[in-house]
């Protein structure tokens, strides 16, 4: 596996979808806009998912790149809270921040498609892991959400 993983496919699938639901939503904005909640409800729930997304992806960069480098599984710091941090941070946060600031109920079917494709392409990637880490990985998976951040299981370092 590459230090990217999935996460291009994940991406490039996910874009490919994108694509439908954002012409739809701008051709015909009468029909999938969201009109009953105020555009600045939308818009501040939006600024704080990206603000919380991108935050995540951050504390998940470096610390992926230096475990990466020395062939470490990172199990620490973001990695404690959700296993894998940075699709979580598009899935869970920044994808559906940039959703909420074009108010369609349309666009907002984009983070579950993008759900349903990291749950198809991440057994790719974990299988690796499980070859790399063996029970070390294991336990890990057992302990810590794929996805959705929890903080039961938080360790700094």
């Amino acid at each position: 596996m590459t230090l990217f993983g999935i996460g291009p496919r994940l991406l490039g699938f996910t874009f490919a979808y994108a694509i439908i639901p954002t012409i739809l939503s701008i051709a015909y904005p009468g029909f999938f806009t969201v009109s009953a909640i105020p555009p600045a409800v939308f818009n501040f729930a939006g600024i704080i998912l990206l603000a919380a997304g991108v935050l995540l992806w951050l504390l998940s960069l470096f610390p992926l790149l230096k475990g990466f480098t020395l062939g470490k599984l990172c199990t620490t710091g973001a990695y404690s809270i959700v296993r894998n941090p940075m699709y979580s941070a598009f899935i869970v946060f920044i994808v559906p921040a940039v959703t909420m600031f074009f108010r369609s109920w349309l666009c907002f079917t984009i983070p579950l498609v993008m759900a349903l494709i990291f749950r198809g392409l991440i057994k790719e990637e974990e299988a690796s892991l499980e070859e790399c880490f063996g029970e070390e990985w294991l336990k890990y998976k057992s302990e810590v959400n794929a996805l959705i951040p929890s903080f039961k299981s938080f360790k700094l370092r």
